[in-house]
């Protein structure tokens, strides 16, 4: 294994390295930009990017990449055409010639990642690990590390909830492509079976959610764990086969929602949020309520009031509302009109419950 490859480390060169090298064995022409537009690939704007920033560490990634291909592969295996922009294709015969040093990347980085796993006990749910580790003397080691007060890792959310030990079974399921019958209690305290085809796990606010498609229902697409009343029944392949989700669906169904509901037919609005003090300001920057939220107005004295404010795309939901309400009066929703009336309406249903 060769410990100065140039693909393992943190540094800009070491990054640039891995991506330069995807883009020779492609054997397609390239450019430095291209290599800049793949490492900055959430970067709207892409001919906006500039080389200077990056053109020392570039450079020499590129130097170090190409004379290790070289060596493999002999002198003429990368092609050049100085045209402006220069661009370059490799050519030799090996498809991967630096495979060696690549898999010993990949190696750290697993080794890396199951050593957070045993790490991770008091952050992951118990179940992940003893289905996944269980029969095995890592788990042993992990169980070990937490009596000798080893842990070095923990979440503040309860990872002890009811049904968290399903997770495993309804990963593989999903996975899988299993169509399960899922017996829960509805939020009427009903007891009810369900035909359902799981897409997808979501956990919000230490709650586990199984998303999917439910037969014979028009707005049952999630369940959360802690209603289910056993573990779901595999329903076999010959009764049903299984419906996938469109592609991107869950992309787009949690793009604009904060928590896990999506209100029927409704629509993104920009809702703009002032911050009221500046610690509540640098909470919300540093912690965001949505990933589509940008600062608009820094934190400063303006002429009527001090205050700094956010612009978030979101739809209207309880989550959301919650969430606000939780930063008390340090934060207010500036617009949109309707927004501010769905706080009110619940700040009013709260006077009334705790009034006299």
């Amino acid at each position: 294994m060769n410990k100065k490859s140039v693909f393992r480390g943190e540094s800009k060169v070491n990054i640039l390295a891995n991506y330069i090298y995807k883009r020779l064995i492609s054997r397609e022409w390239f450019t430095y930009n291209d290599i800049i537009k793949d490492v900055d690939i959430k970067n709207e704007e892409p001919e906006k990017i500039s080389v200077s920033q990056y053109y020392n560490p570039l450079k020499n990634a590129f130097a170090a990449v190409c004379n290790a291909v070289e060596r493999k592969e002999g002198p003429d295996c990368i092609e050049i055409r100085n045209s402006r922009p220069r661009r370059y294709r490799y050519v030799g015969n090996n498809p991967n010639p630096l495979a060696e040093e690549i898999d010993a990347k990949i190696v750290s980085s697993l080794k890396q990642y199951f050593e957070f796993c045993q790490d991770s006990a008091g952050f992951l749910p118990s179940s992940w690990l003893e289905e996944f580790f269980g029969g095995y003397i890592d788990l042993l080691d992990i169980k070990n590390k937490r009596r000798r007060g080893e842990q070095i890792i923990e979440s503040g959310i309860d990872r002890s909830l009811k049904n968290i030990g399903l997770l495993p079974f309804l990963y593989k399921a999903i996975k899988a492509k299993l169509v399960l019958d899922v017996h829960y209690k509805s939020s009427d305290g009903q007891a009810q079976h369900l035909i359902f085809h799981p897409h997808y796990l979501k956990e919000h606010n230490g709650r586990w959610f199984l998303f999917g498609h439910a037969e014979k229902r028009k707005r049952c697409n999630n369940i959360a764990l802690d209603r289910m009343l056993s573990r779901p029944e595999i329903v076999s392949a010959e009764r049903r086969k299984y419906i996938a989700a469109p592609p991107n669906y869950y992309a787009d169904y949690f793009k604009h929602i904060v928590g896990v509901s999506h209100i029927e037919n409704a629509q993104p609005v920009a809702l703009r949020l002032r911050a009221r003090s500046r610690y509540m300001f640098t909470l919300t920057e540093t912690k965001p309520i949505h990933n589509s939220q940008r600062t608009v107005r820094t934190f400063d004295r303006y002429d009527d009031g001090e205050y700094g404010e956010f612009l978030l795309d979101v739809e209207i939901n309880k989550e959301l509302i919650a969430r606000i309400l939780m930063m008390g009066d340090d934060v207010e929703i500036v617009e949109p009109m309707s927004a501010r009336q769905a706080i009110k309406e619940t700040v009013d249903r709260l006077f009334e419950l705790y009034r006299g």
